[in-house]
């Protein structure tokens, strides 16, 4: 009795975990949010009707490529390695250097313009102080060098994990 209800718990959540997946996809690929398509329409349908087959095809397609992992692996170190590298390097590095140049207002693009006329005395950009001027590039290619750093852990650690798999 205790095999089956820990069956039917496991299958039973597993649905629920689909819930941030597939949020997660249509929020990235779709740029829409569940809560706004009742108020859409398509060609006079209402979007949820559609949202609803897009739910069925989103949930089997995220089984699917999970199933599809599991047959495909006979080792679960593997898998779990290269889960925790690519979450770990993720969260650890690129994540909170890409918040941080998200939320700052200087584009790395104009941060990397800037720099000849902030050095040059008579641009009207220079800044006086050396201070000024490395807290400039500390804002901007610290993020950028962590978020290189954090790209090459996640290369060196998916091959190592595969390699020693």
């Amino acid at each position: 009795m205790a095999r089956v209800c820990l069956g039917l718990s496991l299958v039973v959540t597993y649905i629920i975990e689909h819930f941030v997946g597939r949020h997660m996809v249509n929020a990235i690929i779709f740029h829409d949010s569940p809560q706004a398509w009742s108020k859409k329409r398509l060609l006079g349908i209402s979007i949820l009707y559609v949202s609803i087959l897009l739910i069925f095809l989103l949930s089997n397609s995220l089984w699917f490529i999970s199933v599809l992992v599991s047959m495909l692996t006979s080792k679960l170190g593997v898998v779990i390695s290269l889960t925790g590298n690519l979450s770990g390097s993720i969260i650890a590095f690129i994540m909170p250097a890409a918040c941080f140049l998200k939320s700052s207002n200087i584009s790395p693009l104009d941060a990397v313009r800037q720099l000849p006329s902030m050095w040059n005395r008579s641009s009207p950009k220079f800044l006086p102080s050396l201070w000024q001027r490395l807290h400039h590039l500390e804002q901007i290619f610290v993020p950028m060098v962590m978020m290189l750093l954090g790209s090459v852990v996640l290369l060196l650690g998916s091959v190592s994990s595969i390699h020693h798999g």
